[in-house]
């Protein structure tokens, strides 16, 4: 009898996921509810945060094609020390810091691809690159979800010192291999205006595709009561609205702000929010990790990382909540 080959877990693996997206296919193709999830987010993107984000995009770009931009750039290296991250990343930080997930991420697996920086270091600028932008946070949750450009500026401030703090924690990692030596440029020259209105559309229309995508998935948990499943643990202590709200922010943030801040504002929103944007979402993770797989970025210490930001971030909310009420 010929002995059978025996069945490799990954194929296992790409069968479930198979017939899971099948059904899930089927069930936007069949519930109207699903489709509408993509209207709403399809709404929430273009109405509310791509008027905010596209000239700021843009804006990023021309300050880091600017021949001044590389003085600003070399001057900020003692400081990128600190985190294990050598001059050739210094652009990309500024743009990671400026613009936000996942464009950071985008950034930095350029400039390894590039042969710019090295493995380890990609590692370490690929996580101080990632984080929220002040547009979005101070800009989009703070004035049009929240209508307080304060409350805004009080979550943007927990964010980044989270965000740099984790850098720190994050910056041990395989500390020995130094950074390479700076390159001529950080960046190549271009024409700015249709460089810079390309890259800011496909970077802004790459976070409108990323939220209509997770808005139907985060409707198709919701529908089939898996959502209530995860969240009823967090019931007692955040209501159905905050519970459902926060487990949605970690699967795509800006559909968990928008049902986060529909519910009433207590001590808990600066935290809860605090925490979705520390984490990101596994919207943006999934996206960042695209990137840095290939790059060849290793992506399981960013994914720590944003496990660990999201700890820090609703802790150090917390705190500031008690302290400045």
């Amino acid at each position: 009898m010929l002995n059978a080959k025996p069945v490799k877990p990954a194929f296992i693996k790409e069968i479930v996921a198979f017939f899971v997206l099948l059904c899930v296919a089927a069930l936007i193709a069949v519930e109207p509810a699903y489709q509408l999830a993509a209207v709403n987010g399809a709404r929430l993107f273009f109405f509310g945060l791509f008027p905010a984000l596209f000239p700021y995009l843009f804006l990023t770009f021309a300050i880091s094609r600017l021949s001044a931009a590389n003085t600003v750039f070399s001057k900020t290296a003692p400081f990128l020390r600190v985190f294990g991250v050598g001059e050739n990343c210094a652009g990309a930080v500024f743009i990671g810091l400026l613009s936000g997930f996942p464009v950071g991420a985008k950034t930095i697996s350029d400039l390894r691809i590039a042969k710019k920086a090295g493995e380890a270091e990609s590692v370490r600028a690929g996580i101080l690159c990632s984080c929220s932008s002040p547009v979005f946070l101070i800009g989009c949750v703070g004035n049009l979800a929240f209508n307080d450009a304060l409350f805004g500026i009080r979550l943007y401030a927990v964010h980044i010192i989270s965000h740099f703090l984790t850098a720190f924690a994050f910056s041990f990692y395989r500390r020995k291999e130094r950074p390479q030596k700076p390159a001529p440029e950080f960046f190549e020259k271009t024409d700015l205006l249709y460089d810079g209105v390309t890259s800011s559309v496909n970077s802004a229309l790459l976070v409108g595709g990323i939220i209509i995508l997770f808005s139907v998935f985060a409707a198709v948990l919701k529908g089939t009561g898996i959502m209530d499943l995860i969240a009823r643990p967090l019931y007692p202590i955040l209501g159905t609205e905050g519970a459902q709200g926060f487990i949605t922010g970690l699967t795509e943030s800006a559909n968990g702000i928008k049902l986060l801040a529909a519910r009433p504002k207590d001590g808990l929103t600066l935290p809860l929010l605090s925490a979705v944007c520390g984490f990101g979402g596994i919207s943006v993770i999934a996206q960042c990790s695209a990137f840095f797989k290939k790059a060849e970025i290793k992506t399981a210490p960013f994914l720590c990382s944003r496990i660990v930001a999201g700890v820090i971030s609703f802790c150090l909310a917390l705190f500031i909540g008690a302290v400045f009420p």
